[in-house]
């Protein structure tokens, strides 16, 4: 890095000095100027790259904005929790309501959660009744994931 600040600094200085006297001297100088930044930067990514990535998880960042990360959070957000008790959830999925592409989707994708016993969409109030076997979300990192954000956006009306 120590062998870059010369260059940078004196083509930076050459740039700024030469705007007031040659055009053609500042836009050569300027060239020089932006293809050593671009070299420092290439020279540097990698480790610019890994230490964003540290940060943005060590701030996590999507979270902090409640940017949805992926189609079945999109899902989770829209839907509310109508009743529940431990073993049978019912949901209230407002894009559900007289969408059979939805229904479609819902159904393959419960059908393919072997916790899920059993399950009913009703596509005409947007209803979605699930019944599972609790002791078995618990072993499954993602129910459980999906089972702690429905707790606790739940709220007995």
């Amino acid at each position: 890095m120590k062998n870059m600040v010369i260059p940078l600094f004196s083509s930076f200085t050459g740039t700024l000095v030469l705007l007031f006297f040659n055009k053609r001297s500042h836009a050569l100088m300027g060239s020089l100027f932006t293809a050593l930044t671009l070299a420092h930067l290439m020279k540097h990514r990698k480790i610019m790259q890994k230490n964003l990535s540290k940060e943005c998880l060590t701030l996590n960042f999507f979270n902090s904005f409640n940017i949805p990360t992926s189609k079945m959070d999109v899902m989770l957000r829209n839907v509310k929790i109508v009743h529940y008790i431990p073993g049978r959830l019912r949901l209230h999925c407002p894009n559900l309501v007289n969408n059979a592409d939805v229904s479609v989707l819902i159904t393959n994708h419960l059908q393919t959660i072997r916790e899920i016993h059993d399950f009913k969409l009703n596509i005409l109030t947007g209803s979605i009744l699930l019944q599972y076997d609790p002791a078995l979300v618990s072993q499954n990192s993602d129910l459980l994931k999906i089972h702690q954000l429905l707790l606790k956006n739940y709220s007995r009306r």
